[in-house]
């Protein structure tokens, strides 16, 4: 599996915290990883590295084998590299596809965009609302979890049922 990314020797320094101490990390063409660690731990500080939002002391970084080590984040992103952040900001009132297009820079990039969309079978008129795209999967998850904690906590055939209509164990 060829490379897509790699990180050699990266290392970023707050004064006397190091944040970031000499990381090295290989990820192939198709690979998932996850970067895990407690708070403080310097997560942030290396995405914010690798996607060009802050600059290393030391080290490298390759993508697709170019070094892009200190490139600002248009310039990644123009060669396929972006990140999303922790807590992402959309337009409740806009539909999905405004939401979409308007991280589109230039402008002109929006038609092509569109029609990308269509491609796939999308159109203005049978995309829902983000409000309610977001209603919709929150009541999924909270359906998921409350299948889950049936599973984990079976009732037991039978069982009698407080007053209140609770089934009791």
């Amino acid at each position: 599996m060829p490379l897509l990314l790699e990180i050699r020797g990266l290392t970023r320094r707050f004064g006397g915290l190091t944040a970031v101490n000499a990381v090295d990390l290989q990820v192939g063409e198709g690979e998932l990883l996850s970067v895990i660690g407690p708070n403080g731990a310097g997560k942030t500080t290396l995405f914010n590295l690798v996607t060009g939002l802050d600059r290393p002391d030391a080290g490298q970084v390759l993508f697709d084998g170019q070094d892009i080590t200190g490139l600002p984040a248009q310039q990644l992103a123009q060669r396929g590299l972006a990140r999303t952040f922790q807590h992402g900001r959309v337009f409740a009132n806009l539909s999905v596809l405004d939401n979409d297009l308007l991280t589109l820079r230039p402008r002109e990039a929006a038609p092509a965009h569109l029609q990308a969309l269509r491609a796939q079978g999308l159109s203005e008129r049978n995309i829902v609302s983000l409000s309610q795209l977001i209603a919709y999967v929150n009541f999924q998850v909270r359906l998921l979890a409350g299948l889950q904690l049936l599973q984990a906590h079976p009732v037991a055939e039978g069982a009698p049922a407080s007053n209140d209509g609770a089934i009791k164990p």
